[in-house]
C-alpha cells in the first residue's frame, strides 16, 4: 500500500493506518522476533522518566531528541 500511495495519482492528503491482520504488544514483538531469530529477546518496560535519564547521562543524543523520543514513547504506549 506504501509503494501505491507514493507512486499512483489520488492519494495526495490522504492518510492511512498501515498495520497487519492486529496488533501486537511490546511482549509480544519480542516473542516474535526470539521466534525469528532463534535467541531470547526480552522486552523491558523502562519508566519514561528512568529513559529520560538515562539518554541524558549517556551524553549519546541532544537533548532536543531526548525529548522528541519520550514524547513519542508516551504517544504510543497502551493507555
Amino acid at each position: 500500500m506504501a509503494v501505491r500511495a507514493l507512486t499512483k495519482p489520488g492519494h495526495e492528503g490522504q492518510a492511512y493506518t498501515l498495520s497487519g491482520p492486529g496488533s501486537l504488544s511490546a511482549e509480544q514483538y519480542a516473542e516474535k522476533l526470539s521466534a525469528a531469530i532463534g535467541k531470547p529477546v526480552r522486552f523491558v518496560d523502562i519508566p519514561l522518566d528512568a529513559m529520560r535519564e538515562g539518554l541524558l547521562k549517556s551524553r549519546m543524543l541532544p537533548a532536543v531528541l531526548v525529548d522528541a523520543l519520550v514524547s513519542l514513547m508516551r504517544a504510543t504506549r497502551d493507555p
